[in-house]
């Protein structure tokens, strides 16, 4: 019981935290688009026409880079409880007993499903109130979900197969890199320059990161497509308007892939006992 508030403090509490830190640091946040066209062509050489058609003021690359990186702190620490800690010495124990490892599995990640829901709606009601940013409610909620999904995913595997000493910085060290692999900085055509074109493109697809920050930020862009020329931003960050959909359900599909990983780990251990 103890082990179970401890669990939802740290997930709840943190969330709220990092709601709160990121709705006043970007409460002021504003989006102008690109000059028009016989602006940038009157007020620029053509060396410089690049850079004189990006976006006036424009934090949401940055805003939703964070948002990505805090929350996946949050989730994927948070999680280590679930299988690690105390928990492995309870699975250790009843796997000898004969306990189905199957059961047992479904039964954590069923009793963890309400949090993954309700987590996501705690960040948007204080995030959402504060900063009020121009993408509805139910998109940012898909994004967080796939957010909390997929760092949680991680934070299952993690906690099952890395030594119980070394889960909290293997943990931080994952969300790090998928953070660097995001596109955001360096950009997507710049990884694929130092890692080739098929690396380059492989890795930051295993980024759960790389895909929340291209379904807020083209979430973003399309709320303006009929004020700004949002096409150049586009094609900057190498994002679609037609990869929306995908960009939205591919955290999902991560953090279910880990959930397997994490099950087959967990049956590995299960048959490991029996020996």
């Amino acid at each position: 019981m103890i082990r179970s508030y401890t669990l939802l403090g740290t997930l709840y509490g943190l969330t709220t935290i990092v709601a709160l830190m990121l709705s006043l640091m970007f409460s002021k946040s504003k989006f102008v688009g690109s000059p028009s066209r016989d602006i940038v062509m009157t007020s620029c050489i053509p060396e410089f026409y690049g850079a004189c058609s990006v976006h006036q003021e424009d934090s949401y690359l940055t805003q939703i880079s964070m948002i990505s990186l805090s929350v996946g702190l949050v989730a994927i620490s948070s999680s280590l409880l679930t299988f690690g800690g105390i928990e492995r010495k309870n699975f250790a124990r009843e796997s000898t007993w004969g306990q189905s490892t199957f059961v047992y599995y479904i039964a954590k990640e069923v009793v963890s499903i309400p949090n993954l829901v309700l987590a996501p709606l705690l960040f948007i009601s204080l995030f959402q109130s504060i900063t009020a940013p121009p993408v509805d409610m139910l998109t940012l909620w898909v994004i967080l979900l796939g957010i909390y999904t997929s760092a949680s995913g991680a934070g299952h595997l993690i906690s099952v197969v890395v030594p119980e000493s070394r889960t909290l910085i293997v943990s931080v060290v994952y969300v790090s890199l998928m953070s660097s692999l995001s596109g955001v900085q360096p950009s997507l055509s710049a990884l694929k320059q130092s890692f080739g074109p098929v690396l380059g493109a492989i890795l930051p697809s295993l980024s759960f990161i790389r895909w929340s920050v291209e379904s807020f930020y083209v979430s973003v862009l399309s709320t303006y497509k009929d004020i700004y020329n949002i096409q150049i931003a586009l094609d900057v960050q190498d994002y679609s308007m037609r990869g929306l959909a995908l960009s939205l359900v591919y955290p999902v599909v991560i953090g279910l892939v880990l959930r397997i990983l994490t099950f087959l780990a967990l049956w590995r251990a299960s048959r490991s006992q029996l020996r």
